[in-house]
């Protein structure tokens, strides 16, 4: 499709400076459709870090990291395979701590710098992640399934990981952290404006058992109903479906306690952190209803909402008095 056309041409995951530390990412020798594809042996890359077949345009040194990702196809398998090879390499990473943590500085500034060989690499590499994060995201619009499932699983195993190994620096000892930034571009990935993402949003339905990403689902599918409200006076009815669809999967425990049920594991929790609290995830679930409640719907929602009203959301809210002003419209609407 046109949306994927540039995937090849335009990926750049692994662009950058030519110039890198001496120490090299040790690639992994990946399968692609019955051949064993070496870096730097049959796929090379045109100098912008976009992977092109040998002999066309300036290559690379065998065992260059521009080497082997993202290959310019719109082939289902090919990019499946590269997918996969940059799941292994970034998990790597990640569990080895060897991307920069902090505020990430410009690349261009560390690389024409004075520092130290192994900074740049873990600030280069981290560029790299980022832009495969980025590339990831897009891919769950991309017109095969079996692409958009395997960037969602690869998506959330990113979270896991870089939930598990954090990439910014906490604000305090104990402090909570949770990649929400890479997470948010999950759930608006889903939350798609133009297209049925029902299927996709299927899949998700297994994160939601967990209590962190269901408590941070609500968090960012609020955040993205706000923002698409405010951007677009006609809200497109997909949108609207796809909305419906996730937050009528997201499902709060009937008894109060501790979330006991995490995604990213810890070796130590604290008490203060709201993730903790179901009180906190009940806030969370009224406030993500009502954003998306107040808004004037299409006619098919508001019965599916008021099928589903009595059961799985009035018992959650701490205030059902606030929904009088969508049973109104509900009622107006007929």
């Amino acid at each position: 499709s046109s949306r994927n056309a540039g995937f090849g041409t335009s990926l750049g995951v692994f662009s950058g400076p030519a110039g890198l530390p001496d120490r090299r990412v040790r690639w992994e020798v990946w399968q692609r459709r019955g051949g064993r594809v070496t870096p730097g042996a049959k796929v090379g890359c045109d100098g912008t870090g976009v992977p092109v077949k040998r002999g066309v345009g300036p290559q690379p040194p065998v065992g260059h990291p521009a080497t082997a990702l993202f290959p310019q196809s719109e082939d289902q398998e090919e990019i499946q395979d590269a997918v996969r090879a940059c799941s292994r390499l970034f998990g790597a990473l990640l569990e080895r701590g060897e991307l920069f943590v902090g505020q990430l500085p410009p690349e261009e500034m560390v690389m024409a710098g004075s520092q130290g060989a192994t900074r740049k690499y873990k600030v280069w590499m981290r560029h790299r992640y980022q832009s495969c994060c980025n590339r990831l995201a897009e891919l769950l619009a991309h017109s095969s399934f079996q692409v958009t499932e395997l960037a969602l699983s690869t998506l959330m195993k990113f979270v896991q990981l870089e939930g598990t190994h954090p990439l910014e620096k906490p604000k305090w000892e104990g402090s909570y952290l949770f990649p929400r930034q890479l997470f948010k571009s999950v759930v608006e990935g889903l939350l798609s404006l133009e297209e049925d993402r029902s299927l996709l949003l299927s899949q998700f339905r297994e994160y939601l058992e967990h209590d962190d990403i269901r408590y941070h689902t609500m968090l960012a599918a609020t955040d993205t109903v706000a923002r698409v409200t405010n951007r677009h006076p006609e809200v497109p009815l997909a949108f609207w479906n796809n909305a419906f669809t996730l937050l009528s999967a997201v499902s709060l425990p009937r008894q109060d306690g501790a979330a006991s049920s995490f995604y990213v594991k810890r070796v130590e929790r604290s008490d203060k952190w709201k993730v903790m609290h179901l009180k906190e995830h009940r806030k969370a679930f009224q406030l993500m209803w009502l954003g998306f409640l107040k808004h004037k719907l299409p006619v098919s929602l508001y019965k599916k909402v008021l099928v589903i009203m009595h059961d799985s959301i009035l018992p959650h809210l701490a205030q059902p008095s606030l929904m009088i002003d969508f049973l109104t419209r509900a009622y107006d609407v007929g």
